[in-house]
């Protein structure tokens, strides 16, 4: 026999071959594909780690967003200061006199809308809030400069008057005020009473209250 046949055989392997040689066998990956070699620089880090850093680097700028946020910046500003444009005053007068104005109209509004449902003391209260509020209004252009009512009343009474009716009528437009003074006729005479003759008429002016009792049966009282 030779040497090699009284060697006793490996205990996981052919025969003829030591334990170490299995131990020292590297084991292949499985799937069959073999890795290549691994870099220590990268060594556990995600291999996808370059890529998203790739993707979340700077971005250009769109110049349309940068207005928008300038502009949204700038209304928040005004909301959280509460100051808008400047208001000459005449505008602020005009605010001011539509506030008042709207006041009114939901106070006339209620009085009409409860004057047949409120109690007496309800209505009362809210027939004085009625008034007070048409006060106020009536009173406002009272309170303004000079400079500022004279621009006022142009803004609330400038319209032109209407001459529809006295051009239809055929009507002077520019008449002189009548005269208090002079003898004027009655005008609530019907034309039946102004051609009565009433002056041979004395009855009425001849008797007293008694005689009137007695002709009318009246007992005077006692």
């Amino acid at each position: 026999m030779t040497e090699s046949n009284n060697r006793p055989p490996a205990p996981n392997g052919n025969p003829g071959q030591g334990g170490g040689a299995n131990r020292n066998k590297r084991r292949r990956p499985r799937g069959g594909q073999n890795r290549g070699p691994r870099n220590p620089n990268t060594q556990g880090q995600n291999p996808a780690a370059p890529q998203q850093a790739q993707n979340n680097g700077p971005r250009p700028q769109d110049p349309t967003r940068k207005k928008n946020n300038n502009r949204r910046r700038n209304n928040n500003r005004n909301r959280r200061t509460g100051q808008g444009p400047r208001l000459t005053p005449l505008e602020r007068a005009q605010k001011q006199y539509l506030l008042l104005l709207e006041r009114q109209i939901q106070k006339r509004k209620k009085f009409y809308e409860f004057f047949y449902r409120a109690d007496l003391n309800q209505l009362r209260k809210i027939e004085d809030q009625f008034y007070a509020a048409t006060n106020e209004l009536r009173a406002f252009p009272d309170t303004l400069p000079e400079d500022v009512r004279k621009e006022f009343d142009l803004w609330n009474n400038g319209m032109k008057h209407d001459y529809s009716y006295a051009l239809n009528h055929e009507l002077e437009l520019e008449t002189t005020p009548p005269s208090s003074e002079g003898n004027f006729e009655d005008p609530h005479y019907l034309p039946s009473q102004k051609e009565a003759d009433f002056s041979n008429d004395t009855e009425e002016s001849v008797g007293t209250i008694e005689d009137y009792r007695q002709l009318k049966g009246i007992e005077a009282d006692s």
